[in-house]
């Protein structure tokens, strides 16, 4: 149990050990006593007036007390989500946040071993965690759903975890959910970390293609930033997304394109036989691929000829548009869905036709070639010069986008230690709670000096 239940039960025992007390002074004086025992109560009052109010600053005095024990095994501390799609109850990566992982096992465990809290299990600091969300006193209806985007992280003390320090508690939990977070839902920029160390005897051609993907790959990047913000300049680098997109284009255009050309304008390859191999097998495939493609658009034609010629006039059906008025609307046949299959089928072949053309000319260059060492440490240094060049403009755009993260995200989440002695005096001492607890046990004591039987004084 927390201690500070604990004493908040002892807070409310007193009062109710008092009803108690009081309950049981009234079932001894039995029915007909009792009108004479409040009688007697009633005029003896005024003598046990102070008792009352000793026992009420007594009272007062334990009520601070325990709010000040409570403070000394209790912590706060305040997780904001900081990042755009928070309103939305969204994670960065737009899955949907749960406060839950805030107390997941693996956070919860990675803080004990953080903060050193030796003795103590994940379940038993679960049990003295509680996460709130914080009210910003919005007004909230059924039309209206209101999504926190700040959250308390409350640590109260059991008896079992009386010896931890409640602010190192809360904080090393923060911060290693903090940890979880980033590396779950934040940007991942692995995509443009540049590796060609495994690619060293890797043929010229296939270097050009190599090239060309991850060069592909960091301009999908460019574009997907592209749509997430047009506008925003690096201060840095000077870049915006926009412009980094097109000089990765260009690079992909006539770098590569320029390098892919001088290989092949002089044959130039490592094992030429192995090549050579490996082209005439890819055509043989390809082949198959172009005879299907071709089979398949030839029957599609065949089942345009065939089709029904009437159905074509029945094709007009009446259509009412945004004003109310009616126009006839061409709806889609068969025939329609034949010749969309035929021109796919016919772009495939010619596609497969195309790759078998290129293949039968890299062979003939390759077979053709009297390129001389000078060639070959020509195409060494400009496929060195690609390498570079791609990396410079990944690295270029990973620092654009760290910027534009940090400017639009606040490094995703903030934490704030909630310190008890900036609360207002009425919440740091708990005003009203306290004035209830008091009257009640205020209350119940002046019934018990009233039902007390008195010893009156005799007379010499």
């Amino acid at each position: 149990m927390k201690i500070s239940k604990l004493l908040d039960y002892v807070m409310i025992g007193i009062p109710l050990l008092l009803s108690l007390l009081c309950l049981t002074g009234i079932l001894a004086q039995g029915k007909k006593n009792i009108v004479d025992t409040l009688k007697t109560g009633m005029r003896h009052f005024k003598r046990r007036f102070w008792i009352i109010i000793l026992a009420g600053v007594i009272y007062i005095a334990f009520f601070v007390l325990s709010l000040e024990i409570t403070r000394m095994t209790e912590a706060t501390i305040r997780i904001g989500l900081n990042y755009p799609s928070s309103s939305s109850g969204l994670n960065p990566n737009n899955t949907k946040f749960s406060v839950s992982e805030i107390l997941d096992d693996d956070v919860l465990e990675a803080a004990i071993v953080k903060g050193g809290f030796s003795g103590v299990t994940a379940e038993e600091l679960k049990g003295c965690l509680l996460v709130t969300p914080v009210d910003d006193g919005e007004t909230i209806s059924i039309d209206q759903y209101y999504i926190s985007t700040e959250y308390n992280l409350e640590y109260a003390a059991s008896w079992k975890t009386r010896s931890l320090d409640p602010e190192k508690v809360v904080n090393s939990v923060a911060e290693c959910y903090y940890e979880k977070f980033i590396q779950m839902y934040s940007r991942k920029t692995n995509i443009l970390e540049m590796d060609f160390s495994d690619t060293d005897n890797t043929d010229y051609l296939d270097m050009a293609d190599i090239i060309d993907a991850k060069a592909d790959s960091v301009q999908t990047y460019a574009v997907m930033l592209q749509a997430e913000s047009r506008s925003f300049q690096s201060e840095e680098t000077g870049e915006t997304f926009t412009s980094l997109e097109k000089k990765i284009n260009s690079f992909r255009d006539v770098q590569i394109e320029r390098y892919r050309a001088f290989v092949l304008e002089n044959g130039l390859v490592r094992d030429r036989t192995q090549y050579i191999s490996k082209l005439n097998y890819i055509n043989r495939i390809s082949n198959i691929y172009y005879m299907k493609h071709l089979t398949a658009y030839q029957v599609r034609l065949e089942a345009i000829d065939k089709y029904e010629r009437d159905m074509a006039s029945v094709v007009l059906v009446p259509t009412e548009d945004e004003n109310r008025e009616f126009y006839m609307s061409r709806t889609q046949i068969g025939v329609d869905y034949f010749a969309r299959e035929a021109e796919d089928r016919l772009s495939q072949a010619t596609k497969e036709q195309l790759g078998i053309a290129t293949n039968n000319y890299t062979i003939t260059q390759m077979l053709n070639s009297t390129a001389e060492d000078a060639k070959y440490r020509q195409a060494e240094e400009m496929l060195s010069g690609l390498e570079n060049e791609l990396t410079y403009y990944a690295q270029l755009m990973k620092t654009t986008l760290q910027e534009y993260d940090k400017k639009t995200s606040g490094d995703y989440l903030s934490l704030v230690y909630v310190n008890s002695r900036d609360l207002k005096f009425t919440d740091r001492f708990q005003v009203k709670k306290g004035a209830v607890y008091t009257a009640i046990f205020l209350v119940f004591s002046v019934l018990l000096m009233f039902v007390l039987p008195v010893r009156e004084k005799r007379r010499k």
